[in-house]
């Protein structure tokens, strides 16, 4: 439940920086981030939701922003960079 809670945030303060209205995250893709481990780091859970809100046109992010797939490669670049 934390991680609703902190992905809201997250999401409220990219739609202030990027002047957007998205209201949130739509069921699956709210499952597939509540199913990634998020293992302590905030960081690379910001900036995924900071590149979906970029791309988002809707008023919620939908599972068509292949979020799965965005974490996946973000991670995949974390772990290069290290």
């Amino acid at each position: 439940m934390k991680i609703v809670v902190i992905l809201m945030r997250i999401l409220n303060y990219y739609n202030a920086d990027y002047g957007k209205r998205i209201f949130g995250f739509e069921e699956t893709a709210m499952d597939e981030l509540k199913k990634y481990p998020w293992p302590g780091n905030i960081t690379q859970l910001s900036q995924i939701i900071s590149l979906l809100v970029m791309q988002t046109k809707d008023l919620y992010i939908s599972n068509q922003c292949n979020v799965t797939n965005r974490v996946k490669k973000k991670q995949w670049r974390m772990l290069q960079e290290n």
